[in-house]
């Protein structure tokens, strides 16, 4: 059985208040974090900074304008959820706490999708799960709260300003990172380092993908890749699809050169030949991929995943050229393959309900059924290879997504194998999807999300869970305490910091008060509002402590780069060695020196 998480404390197990000396000491252990004020604002936060010099330091005048818009929202969303948490509170005779169950500490979440699939799938993780339940309950809707969650989860671009979010606060999508889902964005980005590799030491070095044309504007190169693959295959075949579809819409194989249709912008991609069977079969791989940084790269890959296999036998012929049941392995096409609901066929006979189901079968499944087949299949060495491809094709992209403090992303990667273990990537889709519609898709994905948003075992963050009844952070009874160190270091992948919103109206209210009445004792130094940060006398170290041992009662927001206490199913690409590899191929290639 999975372990059960630690109740949070009631009105009947009261816990004394944390003591200025420990509030001081968790505001110490901030400080790496948000060492200003200024950086606890998502364009001001200190990775921001570092990577993206350009944008400048900001005045106070910016800083006292984001202080007062955030002391606004803030300040709202106090005065409605106090009235909203008399009504619906813990422990009430009516048991209207299944409605709202939260407060002023609580980790609030947000999912908007007009899919249900996602808001079922996000919602019963972070509620339900033995793990996660007990520290997250739903942001209420539809009374104005704005940006005041912790974790918003969409499925689409979500249409909020970055710029106006706290640092800690998260958001499942970076601005720009079409750049790595767009079919043509990725073929551009791709092509762009392959073709600077060409005639240098590192040629091949970046073929990651078959190669891609993009049409209109490729068809003459398409026309001589076409007519030389022609020369060598006996079958020269091509994947067909629109640059912003998704779930295999609009996706065709075709055979000739008049069979390429471009009224709307298209990619065109090279058919891999010779594909990896599973029994006679053919199949691709789906992947989870999690980047909770692009500047500097941080990305992690799942060990849980889908192989997804055709339903009907491969063969590469002259009949079967436009057949999608044999040469197209996505889900949304193969379930109208014609096998009855429910049943298994060719390779996925036999197969337990966990291990495969509809047309799909998880990845230890696979690794078994290859191995059985080969004995000499080396599933690490697969492994390896897949983690390359993965970790080139972010290299290629990376500087094309500006980092963003309050974005992260689980990309699902689309990867099929060739005859020689090759891996190849088809495509990286933003918002893999989230239905469940048997055994093996709700445990596979189920856990990749309670992955992603996991909290270290045996934490319990003071004042998360409590009810509006209490309205000030208090700590965890002594049984579910953890000791200052282990707060201090265990830490999730996307970490949406508990943060007290109570105080955090009241910090502002009083820097903002501070500031207007006694400009010697300003937001953040004596020095004029007209200079910038950077040019200011060191802010009151120890009040700024305070302020944010007040404002975090958790775990101090963890630094990019930091390895994971407790990572889950996850594995760490980047940073690492072979990341530190990839990059260096990288700048010799651009700065022209692959040559020779």
């Amino acid at each position: 059985d999975a372990p059960r998480p630690p109740s949070a404390p009631t009105d009947e197990d009261e816990a004394p208040a944390r003591s200025p000396a420990e509030i001081l000491e968790q505001g110490r252990r901030c400080l790496a974090a948000h060492p200003d004020v200024a950086s606890i604002f998502a364009p001001w936060s200190l990775g921001h900074l570092k990577f993206n010099a350009q944008r400048g330091r900001p005045s106070l005048a910016d800083v006292k304008l984001r202080m007062a818009r955030q002391w606004r929202a803030y300040s709202y969303y106090r005065e409605v959820m106090a009235d909203y948490a008399a009504v619906f509170c813990r422990g009430d005779a009516a048991g209207n706490a299944a409605v709202y169950d939260g407060g002023p500490a609580s980790l609030h979440f947000r999912v908007n999708s007009s899919r249900p699939e996602v808001f079922d799938i996000v919602t019963h993780v972070l509620t339900r799960d033995p793990l996660l339940k007990g520290n997250w309950v739903e942001l209420p809707s539809g009374l104005g709260l704005k940006a005041t969650w912790n974790l918003l989860w969409t499925w689409s671009r979500p249409r909020i300003d970055y710029d106006h979010l706290l640092s800690w606060q998260c958001v499942n999508h970076y601005p720009r990172a079409r750049n790595l889902t767009r079919k043509d964005c990725l073929a551009r980005n791709v092509g762009r380092l392959r073709n600077l590799t060409k005639g240098t030491r590192f040629e091949g070095y970046f073929d990651v993908c078959p190669a891609t044309f993009l049409l209109p504007q490729d068809y003459a190169k398409l026309v001589a890749a076409f007519r030389a693959r022609a020369a060598v295959e006996a079958r020269n075949l091509w994947i067909m699809k629109p640059t912003g579809s998704s779930r295999g819409r609009g996706i065709s194989v075709v055979a000739r050169l008049d069979d390429v249709t471009y009224a709307e912008p298209v990619v065109v991609q090279a058919y891999v030949p010779r594909p990896l069977l599973l029994g006679g079969h053919k199949f691709d791989l789906r992947l989870y991929v999690l980047v909770t940084s692009f500047a500097p790269l941080e990305a992690f890959i799942h060990g849980e995943g889908f192989a997804r296999v055709a339903t009907r036998p491969f063969a590469c012929t002259e009949e079967n050229a436009s057949d999608k049941f044999v040469h197209l392995t996505n889900a949304s096409i193969q379930k109208h393959g014609g096998q009855e609901k429910g049943e298994l066929y060719g390779p996925l006979r036999g197969a337990r309900p966990h291990e495969a189901a509809g047309t799909k079968c998880s990845l230890e499944f696979l690794w078994r059924a290859l191995a059985r087949a080969d004995p000499s299949f080396d599933v690490e060495h697969v492994l390896e290879t897949i983690r390359a491809l993965v970790l080139k094709s972010l290299v290629c992209v990376e500087d094309q997504v500006p980092h963003q403090a309050s974005a992260f992303e689980l990309f699902g990667y689309d990867v099929i194998l060739d005859e020689s273990l090759q891996p190849w990537l088809l495509e990286v889709n933003a918002s893999p999807s989230m239905a469940r519609e048997h055994p093996l898709d709700a445990s596979v994905k189920e856990r990749v999300i309670r992955d992603v948003a996991r909290r270290p075992s045996g934490v319990c963050w003071p004042g998360v869970g409590l009810s509006f009844k209490k309205m000030t952070p208090a700590v965890p009874s002594k049984a579910v305490l953890v000791s200052r160190r282990a707060r201090s270091t265990q830490v999730r992948l996307v970490s949406p910091t508990p943060f007290d919103r109570d105080a955090l109206v009241d910090v502002f209210d009083r820097r903002l008060a501070s500031s207007s009445a006694e400009p010697g004792e300003g937001l953040l130094s004596r020095s004029s509002s007209r200079k910038r940060l950077e040019q200011l006398a060191p802010p009151d170290v120890d009040g700024l402590a305070r302020d944010l041992g007040n404002v975090l009662p958790g775990p101090a927001p963890r630094r990019v780069g930091c390895p994971p206490a407790e990572p889950g199913g996850f594995l760490r690409l980047a940073p690492s060695g072979l990341h530190d590899e990839i990059r260096r191929v990288k700048r010799a290639v651009c700065k022209g020196g692959g040559d020779g």
